[in-house]
């Protein structure tokens, strides 16, 4: 191959590349602007004096009093919000969690969560799935795993209950019950194998909402 024909194969590459780059260039200022816009909405949403926190069940929540947290749950580059109700007046009754998604250029209540034993509360970052632990107060545990598609917050089938009057704990693997084993599979098929991680809950401040959601 001549020197000239070198050249011109090389410049040819280098102009193949430019529209590359740029695609690549606009789709990480699309999602950054998406980002952005999703912390915006969030910060208006966490502002409020109050909310109504779940329908007629529960009394309207102080904003202030609430925990939040930022979490990429599903698999996209902008963050989800999870709200922690940790002093409202459910005391273990199911939704003391609540997640919401920046969805179609709007904020979005995806679903409730029970978080009540919030130590063992656990999600798997970019694959959508959230590990719900908590109690109620009719005498049971359970360990739920949620899966964040679609816009919502869905059961997989998967979850455990301990039921303290009959000393036992109850299995299901894709909402059928199950032994101890298959629910185990079960739970390495939904994670993928993958480590929860814990959500880092901060306090509902004007200066905390400007130092994490920019």
């Amino acid at each position: 191959m001549t020197i000239r024909k070198k050249t011109w194969l090389l410049c040819l590459l280098a102009l193949m590349a430019i529209p590359l780059a740029a695609g690549a260039f606009s789709c990480q200022a699309s999602a950054s602007t998406q980002k952005q816009k999703a912390f915006k909405a969030y910060r208006k949403f966490l502002s409020k004096r109050k909310i109504d926190w779940d329908g007629d069940e529960y009394e309207p929540q102080i904003m202030s009093k609430l925990d939040f947290a930022i979490a990429y749950i599903d698999n996209n580059d902008v963050p989800e919000l999870v709200i922690h109700n940790t002093r409202g007046p459910s005391h273990g009754v199911f939704g003391e969690g609540m997640v919401y998604i920046y969805w179609k250029g709007r904020l979005k209540k995806a679903g409730a969560l029970g978080c009540s034993l919030m130590k063992w509360v656990r999600y798997y970052e970019k694959i959508g799935i959230i590990r719900d632990y908590s109690f109620d107060n009719f005498n049971r545990n359970w360990c739920y795993y949620y899966r964040l598609t679609g816009g919502k917050v869905r059961a997989t089938g998967t979850e455990s209950e301990y039921n303290y009057d009959d000393r036992r704990w109850e299995y299901s693997a894709n909402f059928k019950k199950c032994s101890r084993k298959k629910y185990d599979q079960s739970i390495q098929a939904v994670t993928k194998n993958k480590t929860g991680k814990k959500f880092k809950w901060i306090k509902n401040t004007a200066a905390n909402r400007k130092k994490y959601l920019k």
